[in-house]
């Protein structure tokens, strides 16, 4: 690739699309203005990596890298992110919004107590119907400490005020992405100084917040993450996303981050599993004593589960008298419970009478004849495993229920 060098040392591309990776031709550049078309021929250009990175997950399906994304830049489970309540399991959206550069106006009530401020660009906003999640992304470059009107506004309490109103009733999230420390020291310190405020001294948090009568209550999370997660994100997608597609994106991605000296540190998903489940993937029967579906038969979740022909949702078959309104709570759970919740001595369902490599044999015969799963082989089960342990935990109680009720 042909450049130059500038006079502070940096090489700069003759031509910006030459530092992109994905989508070099989108209609976004012909409407982008000149100054940051030339910042992106920058070996350094903060919006190069953002857009390779991002526009490289837009590719990718959210159940391969939205949950571990989440967990790695907010350090909070997916159900809560995405429900913000616990007792609802983790549906990842088909589709996720990733908005680049957005412009974003103040709330109304910031004139009130300063000179006029300017729109906002935001680098990054991932949204859905109940969640807005704001990325501030630096590479090798800091945050600003002021705005021209105000020396006490930061670019981080800037993003929160302008997101936070932004997101109205929504949950709100705000994420300062580095390349590490060193580089962003200030927007590290002032980052986790917010999250502790937030998270132990809101009077002291909303001294910066005077013209917010909310009190900014739909603020959830502050945190900081690092480039090397993405890569580590990519890493793993391109060992399992489903798509082969899908992978050839991942790698790129996760190459050209090795190039830039974005560098994954570890497998985590494999400590993850293996911490998680001992002895996969050799015993099954580690995956059925996990109870994650077990907690609470009552639950949207286990009403949604693919139930077999001839029983309503509740659990009780179509052509018999008793309903659900006519029996009390317990009831109920006992309809349920000899299902979900109770195993032998060897971690197997209560009814099956036979050894631990007998089940597993039919199991898998099960799994694959199974007409509500559409038959899944064992390779495809462990397959889905390694990319997706909670959805692995689906099929086997469906196929459960399935196998129990024939």
């Amino acid at each position: 690739m042909k450049g130059t060098i500038s006079k502070s040392g940096v090489f700069e591309l003759y031509d910006f699309r030459d530092n992109l990776i994905i989508d070099s031709y989108h209609p976004i550049f012909h409407k982008m203005k000149g100054s940051k078309i030339n910042q992106m021929r920058s070996e350094n250009s903060e919006d190069a990596l953002t857009w390779n990175v991002f526009k490289s997950l837009q590719q990718i399906n959210p159940r391969c890298w939205f949950p571990y994304f989440v967990s790695r830049g907010l350090n909070i489970e997916t159900e809560q992110f995405y429900f913000y309540n616990p007792l609802q399991h983790m549906h990842v959206p088909e589709i996720v919004q990733i908005k680049l550069w957005q412009i974003i106006q103040p709330p109304p009530s910031l004139k009130l107590h300063q000179k006029d401020e300017g729109s906002t660009e935001v680098d990054i906003i991932i949204e859905g119907e109940n969640y807005v999640w704001f990325i501030e992304a630096k590479y090798k470059s800091d945050i600003s400490m002021k705005t021209t009107n105000n020396q006490s506004r930061d670019q981080i309490i800037r993003n929160i005020d302008v997101g936070s109103y932004y997101a109205g009733v929504r949950n709100f999230y705000f994420s300062l992405l580095i390349l590490d420390e060193k580089n962003s020291s200030k927007g590290y310190k002032m980052a986790n100084q917010y999250k502790q405020e937030l998270e132990s001294d809101m009077d002291k948090f909303l001294s910066s917040f005077d013209h917010r009568s909310d009190a900014l209550t739909n603020l959830k999370e502050i945190s900081v993450f690092y480039w090397e997660d993405l890569a580590s994100i990519f890493k793993y997608c391109s060992n399992y996303a489903e798509d082969q597609f899908e992978r050839d994106i991942a790698k790129r991605a996760f190459d050209w981050l090795q190039s830039k000296n974005i560098i994954q540190v570890r497998n985590w998903w494999e400590e993850d599993i293996s911490n998680k489940y001992p002895s996969y993937p050799k015993e099954l029967e580690y995956i059925l004593k996990v109870q994650k579906f077990a907690e609470n038969p009552l639950n949207n979740r286990l009403k949604s589960l693919f139930l077999p022909k001839g029983y309503d949702e509740h659990g009780f078959p179509t052509d018999s008298m008793l309903k659900y309104h006519d029996v009390n709570i317990d009831t109920f759970y006992d309809n349920f419970e000899h299902v979900y919740n109770q195993f032998n001595d060897n971690g197997l369902p209560w009814w099956w009478k036979g050894n631990i490599k007998d089940f597993q044999k039919k199991f898998f015969e099960v799994l694959e004849a199974c007409e509500e799963l559409g038959g899944v082989t064992a390779d495809e089960f462990w397959k889905v495993f390694k990319s997706n342990p909670e959805e692995t935990l689906r099929i086997s109680y469906v196929l459960l229920i399935y196998w129990y009720f024939q």
